[in-house]
């Protein structure tokens, strides 16, 4: 016979059939319970992670980020900003370079949640309250995915009331690379000798893109 007794520690106790034995029969059955609970969670909890779709996998997009603002502020480092030419949505030609003249530069993509709510804001503001004499405001629309909302860019920017020229960036997106985009919205404010005095990534109130423009100036 067989007893709890005979077997080293760490090594599982089976009852043995032959001597009755209520305790260990009890509490190999709830040690079997336990047993069987964990195994039929463990089971779920496959099958749930099974059942969400894989979106990179499937080759579409994925539910929209939650809404999250990013800020990312320096002064840009003096640096000039390269000369970028190309066109709108309509063919009119867009040339963004240094000129003599301080401006704004927004970049941003029609499928970002925060773009969406950002160019609406400054779209409402700007009627009310234009920017400083001098001051020119340039967007660039970048990162353009059809299978993705508000595709296509001119049309949402239309819809929203946006007038500002806008240069379409190139499929690689060469024009965000060569200014450094980390994010959406990116704001670049350059001023008169065509230097970046300000940057900002993610979602900004108007009195933060007033500030911009005064930069721009030179003011501060």
């Amino acid at each position: 016979m067989s007893t709890r007794e005979d077997y080293p520690a760490g090594v599982p106790c089976w009852v043995d059939t032959n001597q009755p034995d209520p305790a260990g029969a009890v509490t190999v059955q709830r040690r079997f319970a336990l047993a069987l609970v964990a195994s039929v969670a463990l089971h779920a909890l496959f099958l749930a992670t099974m059942r969400q779709p894989n979106y990179a996998r499937a080759g579409v997009p994925g539910p929209e980020p939650a809404p999250l603002t990013v800020r990312i502020v320096d002064n840009g480092g003096g640096k000039e900003i390269p000369e970028a030419k190309g066109q709108s949505f309509d063919g009119t030609p867009v040339d963004i370079r240094s000129d003599g003249r301080p401006k704004l530069i927004l970049f941003v993509a029609h499928w970002c949640p925060h773009c969406q709510r950002e160019v609406p804001l400054l779209a409402k503001y700007l009627k009310s309250n234009p920017l400083p004499k001098g001051v020119d405001l340039y967007t660039v629309s970048t990162s353009v995915v059809k299978e993705r909302g508000n595709y296509p860019p001119s049309a949402w920017l239309d819809k929203q009331g946006w007038t500002a020229p806008t240069l379409a960036d190139s499929d690689d997106e060469k024009t965000a690379a060569a200014f450094g985009l980390p994010g959406f919205p990116y704001f670049v404010a350059v001023d008169g000798s065509g230097k970046v005095v300000a940057r900002t990534s993610g979602e900004i109130t108007t009195d933060d893109f007033a500030d911009l423009a005064t930069k721009a100036l030179g003011n501060r």
